[in-house]
């Protein structure tokens, strides 16, 4: 019932991205096709993973990343991330993995074990 449902206590977010993201929350970036989504969250993991504000502006809590692509190729993911390198340099050894084209489905429990060892 929701009075049950707003009763509930909940622990205070530990931020991720300053007043946009908590760490653990679910965050879904939608929009038209071709207006700069991938490369919105590309840059906005790679300022977490470098613990660097994002755009300039929001602070992060620094943490490792895994970045899954599906649907480009790793040369593509390679050129994209180099060019926002050049906009904003990136320390090397930052904790950001990548996985291209590896079917990985977040529908399927089995997948999960195979998200965990990377």
């Amino acid at each position: 019932m929701l009075d049950d449902f707003l009763s509930r206590e909940f622990p205070p977010a530990v931020p991720l991205v300053g007043g946009l993201i908590g760490r653990g929350e679910r965050v879904i970036i939608a929009g038209d096709p071709n207006v700069g989504k991938s490369w919105c969250a590309l840059d906005m993991a790679l300022a977490i993973a470098s613990g660097k504000p994002w755009l300039d502006t929001f602070e992060t809590t620094a943490g490792p990343v895994l970045w899954i692509d599906e649907e480009s190729s790793e040369r593509e993911v390679q050129a994209r991330i180099r060019m926002l390198a050049r906009a904003n340099p990136i320390a090397s050894g930052i904790p950001f993995g990548v996985a291209v084209g590896r079917g990985i489905r977040l529908d399927d429990q089995q997948r999960w074990a195979v998200l965990d060892a990377m």
